[in-house]
């Protein structure tokens, strides 16, 4: 096994930015038009290019994207409802939780 194999798996931050003063994020706000996605830095696998896929409640992966660092993920062509938010780094999936889009 490498170093990077043997490092903790790498937590990540899924967060819905809302019009409010400033920059707010909430981890349960419902999203409109994008995600913030945001690794955080606790090992190795921080700088390393992620996936993310947005399953609908069918099961069907309507999204799926690689991105890397901080980013902001275009929820523009999802319809409104419920969907379950899945990111993968290295084969393991590293965060995955619900997520509400309304439009």
């Amino acid at each position: 096994q490498s170093n990077k194999e043997k490092q903790a798996p790498i937590r990540a931050k899924i967060a819905v930015q809302k019009a409010l003063k400033g920059e707010h994020f909430s981890d349960t706000a419902p999203a409109t038009d994008y995600l913030q996605i945001r690794l955080v830095p606790n090992s190795t696998f921080a700088e390393d290019a992620y996936e993310v896929e947005i399953v609908d409640y069918k099961g069907q992966v309507q999204l799926k994207q690689e991105l890397q660092g901080t980013q902001k993920l275009d929820l523009g062509n999802l319809s409104q409802g419920l969907y379950q938010v899945v990111i993968r780094q290295h084969g393991m999936v590293i965060k995955s939780q619900k997520q509400v889009i309304r439009k």
